[in-house]
């Protein structure tokens, strides 16, 4: 889908995060969990302008990060 959101100052203490993330189908990811996405994420360049999709080759080292910590 096209939803979003931005939390700003997340790093900035923990008055500014947000304890659970719950999605419409009712996964969840804990604050606790963030970190791990960042990291997976920031090892990888970022796609180019506009892209959409996700393609395979980011996909495939992601889904295990993303299995652990959505529930």
């Amino acid at each position: 889908t096209a939803d979003r959101f931005m939390v700003n100052g997340w790093y900035n203490g923990s008055a500014s995060r947000v304890e659970e993330f719950r999605t419409g189908d009712g996964r969840t990811l804990l604050d606790g969990q963030v970190q791990a996405l960042v990291d997976a994420m920031a090892s990888f360049a970022p796609p180019p302008m506009g892209q959409l999709v996700l393609p395979d080759t980011l996909a495939a080292p992601l889904a295990p990060v993303i299995a652990a910590t959505w529930h």
